[in-house]
């Protein structure tokens, strides 16, 4: 028996509810989300499966999922609003307004450098744990004393949580708000957008564990395993040392604990609904309820590409390609056309705006796939979305 699919599709749509159907019923303990904008009008919206495996209790509407890195995706609009309201420009020295930033060889990295994986910080050298990554002003300062592993902007590697710490504290000495609450303030409550950075505690219960497929797992014990320098890498990113396990969730642990879920990690830690998230995109390229985010001109500048082609790392292709912290359209993440930018999440989330075809697309899900079994399902219904366009 199918798994039932809950929501709606507009006219002409209907393929996408197909092929959420099939993503729905091949994983029984899993359950997900998809939404779709389309110049402005919510053309795509459905919900199925289980938001918890355990209890058994079912994905509702408003249920929401740690988007992950897609919280990266987020950061970066904070910031090109900010650019875009003349507060800074990506040319600038980061110490110009983050003074503390100066230190072990850090005092000419620029915005620019800083939000595109080019700052030399992707972890730490002495290891991270639970109780201290949840603690921001302490992050911030191993942040100011770390020595960058290269010079500022020679090359890049991807940060893949300490991106949110380097954004995240430019965000609060930029706005005099915290990364959530600016968020919460300027981009979230206009649009009614169900997406926080630092969750209210009456909205835990709303908020669906993920957990990993066991191919995921394999993957990370083989890496571990492998004991090469691109596989440490890797692995020390995501963990921060002791910070977070490898599959970065486990029961009430890492980001399924209510304390992270409380606290503001902008690298990894931002929660959504689909509909909130994909919303939020929607508004930065076609005006959304009322409210756009950036304007095109802003949208131009900020998807210049700062980093492409291989890191830092000695990582195998295809590679992953930046903007000014936006992940672009790339042979590592297909989006809709190559004009498209936002950001994919640990596992399967992806979110991002299409400016050429006025799209906000978000997928969330609660079973996390990756490693050397490929995870298609967002990129089969980005697939189905462009050939609804085309037809």
């Amino acid at each position: 028996m199918s798994a039932q699919v809950h929501g709606f599709v507009a006219d002409g749509f209907e393929k996408i509810k197909t092929t959420f159907q099939e993503i729905i019923s091949q994983a029984p303990e899993a359950g997900s989300a998809v939404s779709m904008w389309h110049k402005g009008e919510n053309v795509v919206n459905l919900w199925g499966g289980l938001a918890n495996r355990e209890s058994k209790a079912a994905w509702e509407e408003d249920t929401k999922v740690v988007v992950f890195s897609s919280t990266k995706g987020l950061m970066s609009l904070a910031l090109a609003r900010l650019f875009e309201a003349g507060k800074f420009s990506y040319d600038d020295l980061v110490s110009k307004f983050w003074p503390e930033y100066q230190g072990a060889g850090k005092e000419r990295t620029t915005i620019a450098q800083l939000v595109s994986h080019q700052a030399g910080v992707p972890f730490f050298a002495t290891d991270i744990q639970p109780e201290q990554v949840t603690n921001w002003d302490y992050m911030v300062s191993k942040i100011e004393q770390e020595a960058p592993m290269w010079q500022p902007g020679s090359s890049y590697a991807y940060h893949a949580i300490t991106h949110g710490w380097l954004t995240g504290e430019l965000i609060r000495r930029v706005s005099g708000m915290s990364p959530g609450e600016y968020l919460a303030k300027e981009i979230s409550a206009p649009l009614y957008a169900d997406t926080w950075l630092g969750l209210p505690a009456e909205l835990e219960r709303e908020v669906a564990p993920s957990f990993v497929h066991p191919d995921l797992t394999a993957f990370f014990v083989d890496l571990a395993k492998q004991n090469t320098d691109e596989g440490n890498f890797l692995i020390r990113s995501l963990t921060l040392g002791q910070a977070f396990s490898m599959n970065l969730v486990g029961k009430n642990e890492g980001f399924n604990s209510q304390k992270v879920h409380a606290a503001e990690i902008p690298g990894a830690g931002g929660i959504s609904t689909a509909h909130g998230i994909s919303k939020i995109w929607s508004s930065v390229v076609h005006e959304t309820d009322g409210v756009r985010l950036l304007k095109d001109e802003s949208i131009a500048h900020v998807t210049k590409v700062q980093s492409e082609g291989k890191p830092f790392t000695d990582l195998e292709p295809p590679y992953s390609k930046f903007g000014m912290g936006f992940q672009l359209d790339s042979a590592a993440r297909g989006y809709l056309t190559n004009s498209s930018f936002g950001h994919d999440g640990a596992g399967g989330q992806c979110a991002f705006a299409d400016p050429q075809h006025k799209i906000g697309f978000a997928f969330v899900t609660t079973e996390m796939r990756g490693g050397e079994v490929e995870d298609d399902r967002a990129t089969r219904l980005i697939g189905d979305l462009r050939g609804v366009l085309k037809g």
